[in-house]
């Protein structure tokens, strides 16, 4: 890719990262900008990939896309062996048009979320986010929408794709009353689908905590443990991480936890790095291409490209449980793992924030950005 506006509206989730690390690259995920009520109008793409060199001047609504040119010339350039495509569960963030004529025969239906009230009262902010104030176009048939979708990707060498706001099928009227409605449907579909498109299994599942949706993955197998990644907000790396350790301990007996990506120059990389390392998953970065911490990388990859991945689980100890080690001034989080030879601690210093969610962050807009140290043991 190769202008900067484009390189930031197109986020590069690398395995292994560039060459100038010295590393084989293994994976890159496209993923658009977020437009949270925008409704996908056509399952092929647009002028912003007519080529390696388009960018989003071309407009979103423009016809003349060559996604095939474009994965081809990443394949080529970057020498990646893999190259996944970001799509929604609906489809986009607010779902599939209705009565588009371009998304041949998929019809869908507007649907306004209506969160719980127990949602509300852990998330009060479902209650205005884009689901609940301009729905969500659900397709009638979830299985011809992905048919159709992941057809068209891998005839253009798409190998294989990261399905996001999975847990938004919970918040709809349908599920709500009857959760198997909704999400046995999608789910039983995609996974269908991505047998058949993708063989190998290639998919990440992305924002998917809610039972409904980790109950029903039976063959796929990785799934985001946590809230999104912030760059340039270092007071939401240490609850990042924490999500990902306590959900590891929830997930790990269904799933393989991805702790998501991060970018090795932000503030809190080396934080990231260590708990990349210590999780038992798979490592990305989303570095703009050219611009990386490439020891703090090399630390992290062999130059054949593959990770020093622990055989289990990063999983919190058990003196950390029922402890609050963002808040309470005095405790540690330490997550163990194993590999071949030895047991594997993390302990990391996260004391000074809170959930990082935009309610609680109104509250404590920046964070303890300089934590108290603290001390404790890991018993042999």
């Amino acid at each position: 890719m190769s202008k900067d506006n484009h390189r930031e509206q197109l986020r590069h989730k690398q395995l292994s990262v560039v060459g100038i690390a010295g590393c084989a690259k293994r994976l890159v995920i496209l993923a658009l900008d977020k437009d949270f009520t925008g409704r996908l109008t056509s399952v092929k793409a647009n002028a912003k990939f007519s080529s390696s060199q388009a960018g989003p001047e071309q407009g979103v609504s423009s016809e003349g896309g060559d996604l095939r040119k474009v994965v081809a010339s990443l394949k080529q350039r970057f020498g990646l062996q893999f190259v996944y495509c970001w799509h929604s569960v609906s489809g986009y963030w607010a779902g599939v048009m209705p009565d588009e004529a371009r998304m041949d025969n998929v019809k869908s239906s507007i649907v306004f979320a209506k969160p719980s009230s127990s949602i509300l009262e852990v998330s009060p902010e479902t209650a205005w986010e884009a689901p609940a104030l301009y729905g969500i176009g659900v397709p009638d048939d979830p299985a011809l929408l992905y048919h159709n979708m992941h057809t068209y990707l891998a005839s253009c060498g798409i190998d294989g794709v990261k399905v996001d706001c999975q847990s938004t099928l919970g918040l709809l009227p349908s599920c709500t009353a009857d959760p198997r409605s909704q999400s046995e449907r999608h789910h039983a579909a995609l996974e269908a689908s991505v047998a058949t498109h993708f063989p190998g299994n290639h998919m990440i599942n992305c924002m998917c905590h809610s039972t409904e949706d980790l109950y029903r993955m039976k063959d796929t197998a990785v799934a985001r443990a946590s809230e999104d990644f912030w760059p340039n907000d270092e007071s939401s790396s240490r609850p990042h991480i924490a999500q990902n350790a306590y959900n590891s301990l929830f997930m790990a007996p269904l799933v393989l936890p991805d702790w998501d990506m991060f970018q090795s120059t932000d503030v809190s990389a080396r934080l990231h790095a260590m708990a990349r390392a210590v999780s038992g998953g798979p490592v990305y970065v989303s570095d703009k291409p050219g611009c990386h911490d490439v020891q703090l990388l090399r630390q992290l990859v062999l130059p054949d490209g593959s990770i020093y991945r622990a055989a289990g689980v990063g999983r919190p100890t058990l003196d950390c449980l029922f402890v609050d080690v963002l808040r309470d001034g005095v405790s540690l989080l330490k997550v163990w793992n194993v590999n071949a030879v030895t047991l594997v601690v993390g302990v990391f210093n996260l004391q000074g924030d809170c959930q990082g969610a935009a309610a609680v962050k109104q509250q404590d807009p920046a964070g303890d950005t300089l934590p108290p140290s603290h001390h404790n043991s890991v018993p042999a």
